[in-house]
């Protein structure tokens, strides 16, 4: 397993957590070209396994991306 450990800025717009299904498939900076100009998390987990689907992978694929949104001056949404 690979796995990286630090500290998030909002320079981070995205996560992805994904098992070897994908990884065996497409390399880290592939994976971050694909779907880097994403709107949503879904759209970016979706892209990356069918891309991994269309490239064979005969593992399980599972993908989880997460969107940050660092604008700390929205407020939430009030009830």
């Amino acid at each position: 397993p690979s796995f990286w450990e630090g500290d998030l800025t909002p320079a981070d717009t995205f996560l992805l957590i994904a098992c070897d299904g994908l990884w065996d498939v497409i390399k880290d900076q592939e994976a971050i070209d694909l779907v880097s100009t994403q709107a949503t998390a879904q759209d970016m987990s979706d892209i990356l396994v069918r891309e991994a689907l269309k490239r064979g992978s005969t593992d399980n694929i599972s993908v989880m991306a997460v969107r940050f949104c660092w604008d700390f001056r929205q407020s939430a949404p009030e009830n």
